[in-house]
């Protein structure tokens, strides 16, 4: 074993000494990181070469005459005294004993903004177009992981680098090596997580609008909704920058501006949330001009170039510090002088929200070496405040009953008076039952049919975390397998929200005149990923000129509903039908048959009951709300038309409307 070692020592002695080649230079040192180091992954936070206005292919013609400076990274170039605007290239020798024979990774963040990656002389990477003009160059942003099989122990990292476009360049974020597996699955398991976050918060913003658009009044609602989809749209632009991996059509200009511009947003909705929540009026003028110029930066922001605003941003984190100090004031102020549980509540989530914002403006700023931690705040803080929209319906009912039971006690010399305001209240009342029982409808109906695509989730999140290489084909089944899910999931939103805004504000009918046939291509396209899994056949039997004068969006949910209830209810290498004919009586009969399980004599009864919503478990566990046949019933018949449904235990089932016919 000494023997080994000294050998070792004078081979890199030798390559210390020996003359200038393409992998080896003369002055280089080179790095070493011991296989232990490397097995949960390495920050290359340490010193690099550095070599300003010079890309790889001059450092390899003339290395010698290079003016070698050192840089400690994750930093930008200005640090050491060059200017924002120029290009460069960094260096890393590295030395990793034993590691021949095997696969690393590299974990590459976003990089401003545009360069080339090399590793031993071999181009790896190229993210935008790296150029020693600006006219040439063109940036980009794309977090990525690059793997390598090791031929040597020995490795030299170089980066060639440009910025034109942005306030400072080099490498600014964190670069780390290790074993390809633990970096792949590190890189996946942190968009998973993003990707679950956005989600929610995505799902969050569509449920709260559909609340506000349901109930004007409700400006919390709009507030919090609006807080929600500008947090989703910060988390997708930083970090893994989500809105890349899933690959949307949005130019680095749009993708810095989405950044910058949600900094801004985040304090400004949530302030606005919470004032309205505590209903706080004491400190609204400030509040209102500190949003106003807010408003002014973000449209600076959208207008001026990405160069401009990213100097600007770094000033308006003072300012934003300053919001958030003013909003905590006024957050303390209320939970001291008020005893509300909602006031408590309120409190505690924006306190969690303040701390991690004040850790990542300090992590950004380079004062503290922790992480990026306000996501999971916001995430907690919107659930925080779900509970607490769903505390405020249960207090406004419980004051409705207060008020219902004092009745009782006034003069009953003021029969009149009291019968009046009686009435009045008891329509108030039963108003406001109504309202909370379309209200526990819905959440129960969230809380069930949440629950299963979150748990979804949560398994390829898990998979993504302790499993392996191996287990990538699990996860595209997983993924598979969620599809049929987020549909299902969709069409009991939709339905959920339809529902109950029918309930509250009636059924609003825009008759038009539609094409059957082209309506079910629409629709029959949504289900054939379904359809391939269960090996269903979708069949039609419409012809091309078959007219019926109808509410559009009404006969969408119609057939959507059907055909998702035929699909459901087959087994496998079944068939579903979906035909349409004129009848006598100027109507069309339109049908969706399926071969699949049927109903039971017993249970047709029930199925268009609106007291029982009727629903059962599909044949591969799917599981509905009951409410997607009564909105087919009752659209059906507000357009003039007539449903029925026959059925027979393991033979299938029919189901079958009329609509008026229409003319061209």
């Amino acid at each position: 074993m000494p023997r080994i070692n000294f050998l070792f020592k004078l081979f890199i002695v030798f390559l210390f000494f020996s003359g200038p080649s393409s992998e080896s230079k003369a002055r280089q040192s080179y790095f070493t990181i011991s296989r232990v180091e490397l097995q949960h992954g390495f920050l290359l936070d340490n010193r690099w070469e550095f070599y300003w206005n010079t890309d790889y292919t001059t450092y390899l013609k003339n290395s010698a005459a290079l003016n070698t400076e050192y840089i400690n990274l994750p930093n930008d170039w200005c640090s050491i005294g060059h200017p924002k605007k120029g290009y460069g290239l960094y260096l890393l020798p590295l030395v990793i004993p034993g590691i021949a024979g095997s696969e690393i990774g590299i974990d590459i963040p976003s990089v401003c903004n545009a360069y080339n990656f090399y590793i031993n002389g071999s181009k790896f990477l190229s993210v935008g177009v790296f150029a020693t003009q600006q006219i040439q160059s063109s940036p980009n942003y794309h977090p990525r992981v690059v793997t390598y099989p090791c031929k040597t122990d020995t490795l030299i990292l170089a980066f060639e680098v440009s910025n034109y476009f942005y306030r400072e360049g080099g490498l600014n974020y964190s670069i780390k090596i290790g074993e390809k597996s633990d970096i792949v699955d590190g890189f996946n398991k942190d968009l998973f997580i993003t990707s679950f976050i956005t989600g929610a918060l995505v799902l969050m913003f569509f449920y709260f609008l559909g609340f506000y658009l349901i109930r004007r009044k409700e400006y919390a609602a709009l507030y919090f909704a609006l807080l929600c989809l500008v947090s989703a749209l910060r988390i997708m632009s930083t970090g893994g920058i989500l809105l890349r991996q899933l690959g949307l059509p949005i130019s680095w200009e749009w993708l810095v501006k989405v950044e910058l511009t949600s900094i801004v947003l985040v304090p400004t909705f949530g302030a606005l949330f919470l004032f309205n929540l505590l209903n706080e009026k004491r400190y609204l003028k400030l509040l209102y001009l500190l949003n106003s110029l807010s408003l002014l930066m973000v449209l600076v922001l959208l207008f001026a170039s990405p160069y401009i605003g990213s100097h600007i941003v770094p000033l308006f984190r003072y300012f934003a510090l300053f919001e958030c100090i003013f909003v905590l004031f006024v957050v303390v102020v209320n939970f001291i002088t008020r005893s509300e549980r909602t006031v408590k509540l309120a409190a505690f989530g924006y306190f969690i929200v303040f701390v991690l914002g004040v850790n990542d403006i300090l992590y950004s700023k380079g004062i503290i070496n922790s992480s990026y931690l306000l996501p999971l705040g916001i995430f907690g803080f919107v659930i925080i405040q779900a509970i607490l929209m769903a505390n405020k319906f249960a207090i406004a009912f419980t004051d409705v009953e207060k008020l219902s039971s004092e009745l009782g006690t006034v003069n009953k010399n003021q029969e009149k008076i009291i019968a009046e305001r009686s009435e009045e209240l008891h329509k108030q009342s039963q108003d406001l039952r109504k309202y909370n029982d379309i209200k526990d409808k819905i959440f129960s109906i969230i809380a069930h049919d949440l629950r299963a695509p979150i748990a979804s989730f949560r398994t390829v999140i898990t998979l993504a975390e302790i499993g392996t290489k191996d287990d990538i084909e699990d996860i595209r089944r997983f993924f598979n397998d969620l599809k049929p899910n987020v549909d299902n999931l969709t069409l009991t939103i939709d339905n959920l929200f339809v529902w109950s805004q029918a309930q509250i504000n009636g059924t609003i009918i825009n008759p038009a005149i539609v094409n059957i046939k082209k309506e079910t291509q629409s629709i029959l396209h949504l289900y054939e990923l379904v359809s391939r899994q269960k090996l269903i056949t979708l069949a039609t039997d419409v012809e091309e000129d078959i007219l019926v004068k109808a509410d559009p969006s009404h006969l969408n949910l119609i057939l959507r509903n059907l055909i998702n209830n035929a699909l459901k209810f087959t087994n496998l290498n079944g068939q579903v039908t979906i035909s349409a004919k004129r009848t006598a009586a100027h109507f069309v009969l339109i049908e969706v048959s399926d071969n699949g399980v049927g109903i039971d004599s017993e249970q047709l009864i029930h199925i268009f009951n609106p007291e029982t919503h009727y629903t059962s478990y599909g044949t591969s566990n799917e599981r509905g709300t009951g409410l997607g046949l009564l909105l087919c019933k009752e659209y059906v018949e507000k357009n003039g038309g007539s449903i029925h449904i026959s059925s027979r235990k393991n033979i299938g089932t029919t189901i079958g409307f009329t609509l008026p016919e229409g003319k061209a």
